[in-house]
């Protein structure tokens, strides 16, 4: 994924999420997407392990303030379609303390299905 004049965490989550209110949010999820198989035993509670049995881990990440916001975000057509946002941490993220932040923000709009 591409972020200002460099690129950003790859990442992939299953959490839950409150449809009726649009939120959703959860704390030290693994986020590795190439290391999937890690990420899905812990999301499941379980410990996984190396061939030697050394616990293996995986990076994590904390997302808050998850919101997604209904038939209020516009495609490029003026179509109104869902729109997503959250704040996001890495526990493998050094750059905002050097900048004097400590989240990321992302947000984005739902594709449409239709050739834009």
């Amino acid at each position: 994924m591409r972020y200002g004049r460099g690129y950003f965490w790859s990442f992939k989550f299953k959490m839950p999420i409150n449809y009726g209110a649009g939120t959703f949010s959860a704390e030290n999820i693994p986020y590795d997407a190439s290391n999937q198989e890690i990420a899905d035993a812990i999301a499941a509670g379980q410990t996984p392990k190396d061939k030697d049995g050394n616990p293996l881990a995986a990076e994590t990440a904390t997302i808050t303030d998850g919101k997604i916001l209904y038939g209020q975000g516009h495609n490029i057509h003026g179509m109104p379609t869902d729109s997503i946002s959250f704040y996001i941490t890495f526990t493998d993220d050094s750059y905002g303390a050097r900048f004097g932040y400590a989240k990321h923000l992302v947000s984005g709009t739902r594709y449409s299905g239709f050739y834009e």
